[in-house]
C-alpha cells in the first residue's frame, strides 16, 4: 500500500536566459505541466510529498524534512531531521519532501509540529487525502484572563494525549 502524499506544488522556469529561472512560483493545484509566464517555456514542477519509512504501528519518532529545493539539478539541499530520543530507536520515520520552504528556522518548526502531530495522531494519517497541518496557538500572558483562559484551554485540546502533555504531567 503506497501512502506517498502530493498536497501543494511549485513550478519552475529551467530556462537559464529568462528572469524567472529557477524562482519557484506556488501552485495551489497539483498539476503535471508548468509553463514559465516570463519566457512561456515547460519548466518543471516539484510536489510537497509527505510518507512513512515503514509504518506497521503509529509510533513515530522522527520526522526527516527535505528543503532548499535546487530545480536545475532536482535535488533537495537541505535535510532537517528532528527526533523524539526519549523513543526506542525502532519507530517509524516520516519523510517530508518541500519545495515551498527555504530556510532552515521554517524546516525546523515544520518538523517539529508534523512530529509532535504524528505523535497524537491515529490510522487516518494513512489515507492519501488527510494532509498533516497544524495550527498555531500563540499565547498572549498580557492579554486578560478570560482569552488567556480560552487559548490555553484550546491548547490543552489540541495536544491531547501527546507525549509532551504526558512527559509534562509526571514531573
Amino acid at each position: 500500500m503506497g501512502v506517498t502524499k502530493a498536497m501543494f506544488s511549485q513550478g519552475y522556469c529551467l530556462n537559464d536566459e529568462c528572469k524567472d529561472y529557477n524562482q519557484g512560483v506556488f501552485l495551489s493545484w497539483v498539476g503535471h505541466t508548468y509553463i514559465c509566464l516570463c519566457c512561456n517555456e515547460v519548466g518543471r514542477t516539484k510536489f510537497e510529498k509527505h510518507w512513512p519509512t515503514w509504518y506497521d504501528n503509529l509510533d513515530f519518532n522522527q520526522v526527516r524534512l527535505e528543503f532548499m529545493y535546487w530545480a536545475p539539478d532536482d535535488t533537495f539541499k537541505s535535510l532537517c531531521i528532528i527526533t523524539d530520543e526519549s523513543k526506542d530507536k525502532a519507530c517509524n520515520v516520516w519523510n517530508i519532501q518541500n519545495p515551498n520552504i527555504k530556510t532552515e528556522k521554517q524546516a525546523k518548526k515544520i518538523a517539529t509540529d508534523a512530529l509532535g502531530y504524528l505523535q497524537r495522531a491515529d490510522h487516518t494519517i494513512f489515507e492519501p487525502d488527510i494532509v498533516i497541518r497544524n495550527s498555531e496557538i500563540i499565547l498572549d500572558f498580557d492579554a486578560p484572563w478570560s482569552k488567556l483562559r480560552e487559548d490555553l484551554t484550546r491548547l490543552e485540546n489540541t495536544l491531547g494525549g501527546s507525549r509532551l502533555c504526558l512527559e509534562c504531567k509526571k514531573t
